[in-house]
């Protein structure tokens, strides 16, 4: 992302200026350049336009989608794509040059304060869905901001807290999302995180922001802080930071002139930085005005919700099943069929749905655990199906138990098999 030639230079104070905001949804305008403010605002389920600068809660109407908790359980890319550009016709209708989403930190625990703003504690398909988001929300001339990058994966003390990760893990687990994104969707910014990483503050790490983000993976755009979370403005442009959120910093601006002038930051790094802003605020004044139906937005907001209401059917399944054995093999049972068959879903969750989940979503059974938990699982339904055995030879009919446990077992298998299908999707995702 380069700037226009042929424009003007700027000073060195005029690229530290336009190197941090002049409010806190504005760029910093630089009228010799003829360069105005852009907005940069809220996303990424709706648009948060701030409709009076004096007040943060009124904000201008907009379309609430469903977030990210409740999109990510449709698994459809396609869908996603969708409500990005949507997103992006509302952007384009209220001069949003930038949204700032998708979030895309993995939920590491349910007592984190931002897990209902990302996708899953899935990398794979959080990577495919955000991809989509982004696609969407660009191809209507709004730029997206890829967050928080990285290890953002906790609202306590978020501000001062180290993630110490290990590359291998980094890489696997906490960067793979947004490698995705990066390389297939090039959002127009990427928004780096409070937190350290390894004891470096992600607005300062060289590692993260340069070589991983830049030279390997080819990003072309734009790294905007967090609001606020820049420490140390001069090591932060060294490191790879372009725009510093919110403003106006002019302490920040005063330190960057100064870093320059006595040789301890390269002016070329403030220069790409100031060309990298340049180039956005260009990007985003050379669209045309946009609309949009509202109602269209309503119904497809509405569609969404639907479509991420997921039911966990296996116990209803093993009820069902179970009922539908006894009424079979025993009917006059059948008044108490219902009853046995709930009996059965309970064992069977117990016993053997959760086991078997557990093992194909590797993250609720720690890895030393797998294999007891798996025979566990199979030990019991083995010794139900012993149990019926012996009760049908020895007293030649079921015991009551005995029934409840045949229903356990004869159920248990083609649910194991259903419990299979979300992980068949999976790899169809990611295929």
């Amino acid at each position: 992302m380069t700037h226009t030639p042929g424009l003007p230079d700027l000073t060195v104070a005029e690229q530290a200026a336009l190197t941090s905001g002049s409010d806190f949804w504005h760029s910093t305008p630089i009228d010799s350049a003829g360069l105005p403010a852009i907005i940069l605002t809220d996303g990424p389920h709706g648009v948060r336009l701030q409709a009076d600068r004096d007040d943060m809660l009124t904000g201008r109407p907009a379309t609430c989608f469903p977030p990210a908790v409740a999109t990510g359980s449709t698994w459809d890319p396609e869908l996603l794509r969708r409500m990005g550009e949507a997103l992006g016709d509302e952007c384009r209708a209220m001069d949003v040059a930038v949204l700032l989403g998708p979030g895309i930190n993995l939920k590491r625990s349910p007592l984190g304060g931002r897990d209902f703003e990302y996708f899953s504690e899935d990398p794979v398909l959080t990577g495919i869905l955000a991809t989509e988001w982004v696609r969407g929300l660009q191809s209507r001339d709004v730029g997206a901001s890829l967050k928080h990058f990285a290890v953002n994966s906790q609202e306590t003390d978020r501000m001062r807290v180290s993630a110490d990760v290990d590359e291998r893990t980094l890489r696997e687990l906490y960067l793979r999302a947004f490698q995705r994104v990066v390389t297939q969707a090039q959002p127009w910014t990427v928004m780096c995180a409070y937190n350290r990483i390894n004891g470096v503050y992600a607005s300062q790490n060289h590692w993260l922001l340069t070589e991983v983000l830049r030279e390997e993976w080819a990003f072309e755009g734009l790294v905007v802080s967090d609001w606020g979370a820049v420490a140390d403005r001069v090591a932060a442009v060294a490191a790879g930071l372009d725009l510093t959120m919110p403003g106006p910093a002019a302490a920040g601006d005063r330190a960057l002139v100064d870093a320059v002038g006595d040789g301890r930051l390269d002016p070329a790094l403030l220069q790409t930085s100031a060309d990298r802003v340049r180039a956005l605020v260009e990007r985003a004044a050379a669209r045309q005005p946009g609309s949009y139906d509202a109602e269209a937005h309503h119904e497809l907001a509405r569609e969404i919700a639907g479509r991420a209401i997921v039911l966990d059917v296996a116990p209803a399944l093993a009820a069902a099943g179970g009922a539908a054995v006894l009424v079979a093999m025993n009917p006059e049972h059948a008044g108490g069929s219902l009853t046995h068959g709930l009996w059965a879903a309970a064992t069977f969750t117990a016993l053997i749905a959760w086991p078997v989940g557990a093992w194909r979503r590797g993250a609720s059974v720690p890895w030393g655990l797998r294999p007891a938990v798996t025979a566990a699982g199979v030990g019991a339904l083995l010794a139900l199906l012993a149990w019926y055995l012996v009760e049908l030879i020895s007293r030649g009919g079921m015991t009551g138990l005995a029934e409840r446990a045949m229903c356990v077992a004869l159920v248990g298998w083609p649910l194991t098999v259903v419990l299979s299908c979300r992980r068949r999707e999976q790899r169809r995702l990611t295929s």
